[in-house]
């Protein structure tokens, strides 16, 4: 093989790997709330519902990626550094992950990380043991 055809292979090999890790939306479970939008990567998520409350705070559900049940509901704040740089109306679409105690918001290289920390949260699943 010539120094092309190997260049091109690689080139190939390294654009289907890019390729294999982006997140993808599972399908919608039953009964999910319209309004609950899914955060999450290739190795799972969750279904987020959030709505805003006045003084940086808000009131979501967290429902199990597969099922759709119910995990977590309550009032979450934002830190006021962040609630600066940050309008109610577009949380929604900052949001990156939940570690099944926070919802931790994007950020760019070097900036400090925002997330909504719970203040008065439910956690339905703990419930029911």
């Amino acid at each position: 093989m010539s120094k092309i055809t190997y260049a091109l292979l690689l080139l190939l090999c390294l654009a289907l790997a890019g390729c294999a890790d982006q997140p993808t939306t599972p399908p919608r479970p039953a009964g999910l709330p319209k309004a609950a939008k899914w955060y999450g990567g290739s190795d799972g998520g969750v279904w987020i519902e959030i709505h805003a409350r006045p003084n940086n705070k808000y009131y979501a559900r967290i429902y199990i990626d597969w099922s759709g049940k119910l995990w977590q509901e309550g009032v979450f704040v934002l830190d006021k550094a962040c609630a600066a740089k940050l309008k109610p109306n577009e949380i929604e679409t900052k949001i990156a992950y939940f570690d099944g105690g926070a919802i931790f918001l994007e950020r760019k290289d070097g900036e400090a990380p925002c997330s909504l920390e719970p203040v008065k949260v439910r956690n339905l699943i703990l419930e029911e043991e």
